[in-house]
């Protein structure tokens, strides 16, 4: 099982990347330094806070502005990165020499998957020391990667994977799913099923049980371009001139699925779900919009900007990408507007292949080539402790 990787598990397999374990500069300009924590300092010169945050046992005489144990409030752990002005920074988990289109996470580690690549690659909690891991060396053409209960589903252009051993063996779940490129193909909705889109004799989602449970099919379509999930949702996108969002909820069939929206093309686009709410970036419009599940006569827009390249949710915050100044942001569910809106990091080249856990944010960066005699930057996986 995926559980049993540990940091001693994880090998270096021949690949030409290096990872470094560290904690990565500021947010820069654009980003907030508000911890946004209830503490009170000690009016003393050194910064030193000997109050308790929230009812804790409190921590005399810990410097909460630059603790990486105690960012902003004791007991908040940076989890690895930096802490500046009571903010937590991003922690580099390792640095890879092709950037990463997919990504997930459980207790055992952070992996991901590379455009055409043929392995999932991983580094343990601590980050990577040396060499990412390898975890399945025998796949073709990477897609898309999201973890299932502790198993991760990998699809390549070829089959449906489930992937549990550190050692890198791998099993074909679904064999024959047909050429598929696009990274939002691969999903699951928090219940121990994955859905993927397959263009096997036609162009279907369907879903199937990561133990075995066996394959049901949930569309038959065409011009599906995207696919997303979350709380017993399986989302998608039909692109045929006008697009619409579609939704189905589980274990009941979908049926005839109805558009609980339809929106403007904008250019590749990233679903996530609540319980209640859809909640969807389109790329090259812009925007963060919402829909209630129930549908919408049109999505509410909750954020408009440039090149917003993934999405994440939790029960608090939507949370998404910008290329404009490499942000990672925050917002409340119901909109951005006022100090609803936070930047978290920012400066991050291309930031993409977002997910989040209790404690954490994760994204992919792309690389910037070496010019003159600049040596440029690696792509790299980074976390970021909410």
């Amino acid at each position: 099982m995926v559980a049993a990787l540990a940091g001693a598990a994880l090998v270096a397999c021949g690949l030409n990347a290096i990872g470094t374990g560290e904690s990565v500069g500021g947010p820069g300009p654009e980003a907030s330094t508000d911890a946004g924590a209830d503490v009170t300092t000690s009016g003393g010169d050194d910064g030193t806070i000997p109050i308790s945050d929230g009812g804790l046992d409190g921590c005399p005489g810990v410097n909460v502005t630059a603790d990486p144990k105690n960012c902003g409030a004791c007991g908040h752990d940076c989890l690895g990165g930096g802490c500046e002005a009571g903010a937590c920074q991003p922690f580099r988990i390792g640095m890879l020499d092709a950037s990463a289109t997919s990504l997930a996470v459980n207790d055992s580690g952070v992996y991901w998957v590379v455009q055409f690549g043929s392995a999932v690659l991983g580094c343990p909690p601590e980050g990577c020391a040396a060499m990412p891991g390898v975890l399945a060396a025998s796949l073709t053409s990477t897609v898309a990667v999201v973890d299932v209960g502790g198993t991760l589903a990998v699809l390549d252009d070829q089959d449906l994977h489930a992937v549990t051993t550190p050692g890198g063996a791998s099993v074909a779940i679904y064999p024959g799913v047909g050429t598929i490129n696009a990274s939002s193909a691969l999903c699951t909705d928090g219940t121990g099923r994955a859905y993927f889109i397959t263009n096997s004799g036609g162009q279907y989602i369907d879903r199937i049980f990561i133990d075995g449970g066996g394959v049901a099919r949930q569309v038959t379509s065409s011009n599906l371009d995207a696919l997303g999930c979350g709380a017993g949702h399986a989302l998608w996108e039909i692109n045929s001139g006008i697009d619409s969002i579609y939704a189905c909820d589980e274990p009941a069939d979908c049926g005839i699925p109805a558009p609980i929206g339809v929106v403007s093309n904008g250019g590749e686009t990233h679903i996530v779900a609540t319980a209640d709410h859809a909640y969807f970036t389109r790329r090259f419009q812009g925007t963060l919009n919402r829909c209630s599940i129930a549908g919408c006569f049109a999505p509410t827009v909750l954020f408009s900007g440039y090149d917003l390249n993934g999405v994440a949710v939790d029960n608090d915050y939507v949370y998404f990408t910008s290329a404009k100044g490499g942000v990672i942001a925050r917002c409340n569910q119901d909109g951005c507007g006022g100090a609803s809106y936070r930047a978290l990091a920012a400066n991050q080249v291309n930031p993409h292949a977002l997910i989040a856990d209790d404690k954490a944010l994760y994204w992919a960066t792309d690389s910037v080539p070496a010019v003159g005699g600049d040596a440029g930057t690696p792509a790299a996986i980074y976390r970021l402790a909410k």
